[in-house]
Formats: C-alpha cells, structure tokens, sequence
C-alpha cells in the first residue's frame, strides 16, 4: 500500500494522550530543560491547537509527533491544548512506520546555529 494520509481529523487532549507513543519514540524526560527552551510556555494557551499525526500499522495507531509537547503539558509546563488537529497515516509495514515517524522526527529538519 505504501505511506497513505487517510484523514484530518481533530481530537481533544484527553484523546490524544491515550494514544500510544510510536515504538521509535526516545525518552524525553531527560531532555526537559532543552524542551523547555524550545516550546516557549508564553506561547501556549489552552485556546492553541496542535498539529500533529498518528501512524497505523495493522490495529495499532501510534503518536507518529507531538510527544513532547504532550509531555511538557503533562507536567504542567505549558497549558494544555483545548484540540488537536491530527493528520492521520496508515501504513503496511514497520519500515514504512518509522518513514512517517522520522519525517516528523527528522535532526535534518532541527534549526541549527549554521542556519
């Protein structure tokens, strides 16, 4: 079948937290600080709406992004999101997976201080 955008859909934060992290996903907890200087907690809102996607493989649909800006919700470092717009995937095989989840997860797409 290859990599297939199924649908846009929209999702609440406590539907999107019971999603399951990609099986790719690294622990993000020891990298909270960085996080932190990232995602500006100025510049979340409960009224913000974060984009993110799921990847499906079989019957399992994983978090394909949006893993630490959920976290840092979680602990209570910025406002939680009211919604969250979800570009959702499907997929046939692992490999195919891991496409989705490192086309979001990607150190090439990272700002760097050469750029």
């Amino acid at each position: 079948m290859a990599i297939k955008l199924i649908a846009n859909t929209s999702v609440s934060y406590d539907e999107w937290k019971q999603i399951p992290d990609h099986p790719c996903q690294r622990d993000i907890a020891h990298a909270e600080r960085a996080a932190i200087k990232h995602f500006k907690p100025e510049m979340f809102s409960e009224a913000l709406a974060c984009h993110v996607a799921t990847v499906t493989i079989g019957d399992m649909t994983y978090k394909a992004n949006g893993h630490t800006r959920l976290y840092l919700m979680e602990q209570g470092l910025v406002p939680k999101a009211a919604h969250f717009f979800v570009a959702r995937f499907v997929v046939d095989t692992v490999d195919e997976s891991k496409q989705v989840y490192y086309s979001f997860d990607s150190t090439s797409a990272v700002k760097t201080t050469k750029d």
